[in-house]
């Protein structure tokens, strides 16, 4: 072989190797190229993530409501001063660093620099204010611990949170998922309508909104000024990386409907299907399963009026109940609910208590018996109240009124829609017991179920007094303490029993690679091959 062939040819394989290693390299610029060869099987990117959703949300103002449909479709667009990693720990975002006075009193926060709004506009301190300010006042989770504490400027990136008393929750609650801070331009908090919000839906997030087309989709596009932290993702902290130019979040009701079309390849996600496709889907090499924690479950007791005032009828249900069955009866495939009792999760490490045993799932209608006895029951009826409209409301219900009855009571199972049902649970005439589902919490201050006010009426000055000393904890180590001991004061109060927590069903095709859920639908760092 001549030596000039030799040459080319050994060149041509150092090409080819260089080609290889260049292949899938990220620019670090926080905003993928779509069509950029990636993976080992060296399958182009998408352009193009589509989710199939099944809810519209009321409004794309974060500020304005609690929905989790609000949360998921705005979170691509808009951004927080703070906010939470997976195990529900405050981590930066917006807010660089922040600091607390002695007294606890003022907490000054300094911006990062060089944030830019969608509008192209550089976020400063002025639209921080505002945007903190309007939550305060929109904000029932907000006002109960900030109350009439105000941010106010200290210079461009530099903002400071006066409080009139202080609370340890202040940092927890600006970080919460749920009718969350967004910041926004100044002149776009002050164009906003009281009662329908804001008009312009900008943000800092890595995807600006397009289009919203009502009853079909919203679509997003890739922020290519978006300017990720360089910490490792996590939660919903970190690193956001928009790795697809363009998001479509199509509103699909329909269960069956969202299935088919993740199948078929119309969607790239199936959000929230019902754990009865799990057993057809898991098997499917071409699909990903994911379970995802929702709801939590508690049954519920009136305890302004009625036979549940008495503690003695709260422990005789608790000691009837069958938990297992319970869960069995819906959704009835272990994958998808976890027995619990704590009132915070366990992956909130902070403020999870591990329940005390032989409290919970007792499995024992002889005993609930002679608890009746000891309370005088009578045979009096005792009023269940579901609703059809959650599945596993009605299916469950009617477990819990068998398992009931077999311990000697007298159980009427009353079925309502979901807006009747509710208008009857702030009537303390009008029910006894109440299965219900509820949404995880940043803090333990903001678990409805502990408010005097809020329907079951706990009003046990135990708890109030446990509370209170939390909110006037010097750290929040002894804040954390002062729950355990409250929250066993809980258990043996009863003023609701948390039966465990809830999952649904999301899936993805083979191709999507990164998707993930945190307390929603998260749709950075998520990438779609062809």
């Amino acid at each position: 072989m001549k030596k000039g062939t030799m040459l080319l040819m050994i060149m041509a394989v150092m090409m080819f190797l260089y080609g290889c290693s260049s292949s899938g390299s990220n620019s670090g610029s926080g905003a993928a190229t779509g069509n950029s060869e990636s993976n080992s099987g060296g399958a182009a990117l998408s352009d193009e993530l589509r989710i199939a959703y099944p809810t519209q949300p009321s409004t794309l103002d974060p500020q304005m409501v609690t929905g989790g449909a609000t949360k998921d479709a705005a979170r691509p667009i808009f951004e927080t001063l703070l906010t939470l990693n997976s195990k529900y720990q405050v981590v930066p975002m917006l807010s660089e660093s922040w600091d607390k006075s002695e007294d606890g009193l003022v907490y000054t926060f300094q911006l990062r620099e060089g944030i830019h709004f969608h509008n192209g506009k550089e976020m400063t301190s002025s639209d921080v204010v505002a945007s903190m300010n309007r939550w305060i006042t929109l904000s029932t989770a907000a006002q109960g611990i900030i109350g009439d504490g105000r941010f106010t400027t200290d210079g461009d990136y530099t903002v400071v949170l006066t409080l009139n008393k202080p609370s340890l929750d202040v940092l927890l609650v600006m970080a919460t998922y749920k009718q969350f801070p967004a910041i926004m331009p100044a002149e776009v908090i002050k164009s906003a309508d009281p009662s329908s919000g804001i008009k312009a839906f900008i943000g800092t997030g890595p995807y600006k909104f397009v289009e919203w087309k009502q009853d079909q989709y919203i679509s997003y596009t890739r922020n290519d000024d978006y300017q990720p932290l360089d910490t490792e993702a996590d939660g919903l902290g970190g690193k956001k990386v928009a790795e697809v130019k363009d998001i479509r979040l199509s509103f699909v009701s329909e269960d069956s409907t969202r299935m088919i079309g993740l199948q078929s390849g119309e969607y790239d996600v199936a959000s929230q299907l019902g754990a009865d496709n799990y057993d057809s889907i898991k098997d499917d090499s071409s699909l990903n399963t994911t379970q995802v924690m929702t709801t939590n479950i508690s049954m519920n007791f009136n305890k302004k009026q009625g036979l549940f005032t008495d503690l003695k009828m709260r422990q005789a249900v608790n000691a009837a109940l069958n938990i297992d069955d319970i869960f069995m009866a819906n959704p009835g495939i272990p994958e998808f609910y976890r027995i619990d009792q704590s009132y915070m999760l366990k992956e909130q490490s902070d403020w999870y208590v591990e329940p005390e045993a032989g409290l919970f799932n007792q499995k024992d209608p002889e005993k609930a018996k002679s608890l009746l006895a000891e309370a005088g029951y009578n045979g009096e009826e005792i009023r269940l109240l579901a609703t059809r409209e959650y599945g596993y409301i009605y299916d469950q219900a009617v477990v819990i009124k068998d398992q009931l009855e077999k311990a000697g009571m007298n159980i009427n199972l009353v079925v309502y829609d979901w807006p009747t049902l509710v208008a009857k649970l702030n009537e303390s005439a009008e029910w006894d017991l109440n299965l219900g589902g509820y949404t995880s919490v940043v803090t333990p201050s903001q678990i409805s179920a502990l408010n005097p006010n809020y329907y079951g009426w706990t009003n046990d000055p135990a708890i109030t007094e446990g509370l209170s000393k939390m909110n006037a904890a010097a750290s929040e180590e002894e804040e954390q303490a002062i729950w355990k001991d409250v929250q066993q004061t809980v258990w043996d109060y009863l003023p609701t029993i948390k039966l465990g927590d809830l999952y649904t069903l999301t899936a993805t095709t083979s191709k999507v690679e990164g998707y993930h859920d945190f307390e929603g639908i998260v749709l950075w760092n998520t990438k779609v091959y062809k």
